[in-house]
């Protein structure tokens, strides 16, 4: 497979792995891991800072059409989470933009979390969505999917922030 980014428009056609690299990815996926799993009392991990994402005309999949590579993270038990997300529409079409954000762990849905809707976004129009949960026991591979569809449309992440508090 070849891409321009990790998180980004998808290649014209995929290719065989013809260098096996699959065992060096998960080895820096591993000190990646690792280097994320910090032990300080507070830990900030931020996510799309001003990158403009070009939406889908239409989400036909969560996993794919995730505009944020905010994935597979372990929060330990005891700890808070504060969530900071700021959107701008870019480009909107007339009825605008519904963002949805989803929560998963193991990549199930996780129901549990009460976080604020996105309003309905137009064209120059800003939002901001904060939210804060707390883990009575340690959440493993937990992710964050944010995505929203639109004929000509764009949303600059502005920030997407997440603070764990240990």
């Amino acid at each position: 497979m070849k891409a321009e980014s990790i998180i980004g428009p998808r290649p014209d056609q995929f290719l065989p792995d013809k260098e096996n690299s699959a065992r060096r990815l998960f080895g820096l996926a591993a000190v990646l891991d690792h280097k994320l799993s910090s032990q300080e009392k507070r830990q900030v991990l931020e996510f799309g800072g001003g990158e403009v994402r070009i939406l889908k005309e239409r989400v036909v999949n969560e996993w794919t059409d995730n505009l944020v590579g905010a994935q597979y993270l372990d929060f330990p038990k005891g700890s808070k989470v504060h969530v900071n997300i700021r959107l701008k529409a870019e480009r909107a079409p007339e009825q605008g933009i519904q963002m949805t954000l989803n929560l998963r762990s193991f990549e199930k849905e996780v129901g549990t979390i009460d976080y604020p809707p996105f309003p309905l976004l137009h064209s120059g129009e800003e939002c901001q969505v904060q939210f804060d949960f707390t883990n009575p026991k340690a959440r493993q591979a937990f992710s964050f999917h944010l995505f929203g569809d639109g004929q000509a449309a764009s949303i600059k992440i502005e920030k997407f922030e997440i603070v764990i508090e240990r």
